[in-house]
C-alpha cells in the first residue's frame, strides 16, 4: 500500500513538473513571439515612423537638454506625467534601438502618445522656429522680429546682449571701446539671414547663432584686404551699413562705396562730412521709433554723433546689419571720380562729380528721397 502510495506521488509529481515546464515552455515561446513582432514593428516605426498630429488644445511642450541620457528623459517624461513607468520607458527605449538617437530641443507631445509613439517624436527633430532678417535691418528692428514671433526666449535677446555681464568672445568685434557712445552693442553684427531657432532656445544660445554666422561669412580675404586698405574689420562694417542703407541697387553699392572712400580720403577736409541721409534716418528711429522717408533741412541739424553732415568721417558705430554685398563693396570701392550721389526716388542714384551737378540733380530729384 505504501509503495502504490509513493508510486502514484511520483507519477502526480511528474504531472505536474511536465505541466509546469510546458506551460512556462509556452510562456517563452509566447513571449518570444511578442518580443519579436514588437521589435520589428518598432524597428518598422523608426525607420518609416508615421504623422503624429497633436489637436493643439492637447499639445504639451517639453525641452530635451543637449546630451540627454535616456534615463534622464525618462524622468522628464515622468515628471510631465506622460509615462507612469520610467523603467519601462528605458527596457523600451532599448529594445526599440532609440538610445541615443533622441535630439535635444523643444518637442511637442501629449498624454494620450504611447510610449513608442513619445519615442517616435523624441528622435524627430525638434519644433523650430524659422525667422528671415532681411538686409540692413537695425538691431532694434531685428529685435522685434523674435519678439513678434513664437520664439519664447526672443524677447530678452536684447537685455541679453545690453547687459553689462555679457561678454563676446569675437575677435572681429571692435566696439569695446566705444561702448558708450553706441545705442546697440552688436549694431551691424547680426548677420541678416534666414534661421532655424529652437522654440525655447536661450538669448545667449540665439545671438551666438547671429555671430557664428557673421564669423562664418568674413573669411581671410576679407580681413587681408581690410588691413590693405587701411580699415579694421569695425570700420569695414560701419561702412558696409551706410552702403547698404543708401543703395538697395547691388550694382550701385560699389558706386556709393566709392564716393565715401574718396570723401574720406581726399585732400578737401570738408568733403570727410559724409552727408549721409542713412545716418539722420538712424538717428530718428533711435530717438522716435519710426523711419522717415523723406530727409528735411532741419534734420540734418540734429545734433548727434551719428549725424554725418555735422561730424567728420564715420560714425560712431554702425547704423544697421550689412549684407556680404555691402561689406564687398566697402572692401572694394568703385574706382571714379564721383563725390556726390542723391537718390532718385526709385532705388537707383545721380552720381556728381562735383557741388554743382549734385545741386542740379537735388533740384531734379528733390532733396533727399530715400529708396
Amino acid at each position: 500500500m505504501a509503495r502504490a502510495q509513493k508510486g502514484h506521488k511520483y507519477v502526480s509529481g511528474l504531472l505536474s513538473f511536465s505541466l509546469v515546464l510546458l506551460l512556462f515552455m509556452l510562456a517563452t515561446f509566447v513571449g518570444a513571439v511578442f518580443s519579436y513582432s514588437y521589435v520589428k514593428r518598432a524597428q518598422e516605426n523608426f525607420q518609416n515612423p508615421k504623422p503624429i498630429f497633436i489637436p493643439v488644445d492637447e499639445r504639451i511642450y517639453i525641452d530635451i537638454p543637449r546630451g540627454s541620457r535616456t534615463d534622464t528623459i525618462a524622468k522628464i517624461l515622468e515628471e510631465y506625467e506622460l509615462i507612469k513607468y520610467p523603467q519601462l520607458f528605458k527596457i523600451l527605449s532599448k529594445v526599440n534601438g532609440f538610445d541615443g538617437h533622441y535630439q535635444s530641443g523643444t518637442h511637442i507631445v501629449s498624454r494620450d502618445l504611447s510610449y513608442d509613439e513619445l519615442m517616435i517624436v523624441l528622435k524627430s527633430d525638434p519644433e523650430m522656429v524659422r525667422l528671415m532678417f532681411p538686409e540692413g535691418l537695425n538691431a532694434r528692428q531685428i529685435y522685434d522680429v523674435m519678439i513678434n514671433s513664437a520664439l519664447a526666449n526672443g524677447g530678452d535677446v536684447e537685455d541679453y546682449v545690453e547687459s553689462r555681464d555679457t561678454e563676446f568672445n569675437y575677435d572681429f568685434i571692435g566696439w569695446q571701446n566705444r561702448y558708450q557712445v553706441r545705442p546697440d552693442r552688436l549694431e551691424g553684427y547680426l548677420f541678416p539671414d534666414t534661421y532655424d531657432f529652437d522654440l525655447n532656445a536661450s538669448p545667449r544660445m540665439i545671438v551666438e547663432t547671429f555671430l557664428n554666422n557673421f564669423n562664418r561669412k568674413l573669411t581671410e580675404e576679407h580681413y587681408e584686404r581690410a588691413d590693405a586698405i587701411g580699415l579694421t574689420i569695425d570700420e569695414v562694417i560701419i561702412l558696409a551699413s551706410l552702403i547698404e542703407r543708401e543703395a538697395k541697387n547691388e550694382d550701385e553699392r560699389f558706386l556709393v562705396s566709392g564716393v565715401f572712400h574718396n570723401r574720406l580720403l581726399g585732400g578737401d577736409e570738408d568733403m570727410r562730412a559724409l552727408q549721409s541721409c542713412a545716418t539722420i534716418q538712424y538717428i530718428i528711429y533711435q530717438r522716435y521709433g519710426y523711419m522717415p522717408r523723406r530727409i528735411t533741412d532741419a534734420d540734418t541739424r540734429i545734433p548727434d554723433q551719428y549725424n554725418t553732415y555735422l561730424h567728420k568721417g564715420l560714425p560712431p558705430g554702425p547704423i544697421c546689419n550689412p549684407g556680404i554685398s555691402s561689406i564687398n563693396a566697402a572692401l572694394y570701392p568703385a574706382q571714379t571720380e564721383y563725390y556726390f550721389f542723391v537718390a532718385r526716388g526709385d532705388g537707383s542714384h545721380v552720381f556728381s562729380r562735383t557741388y554743382e551737378e549734385h545741386r542740379e540733380a537735388i533740384l531734379e530729384y528733390g532733396l533727399n528721397l530715400m529708396p
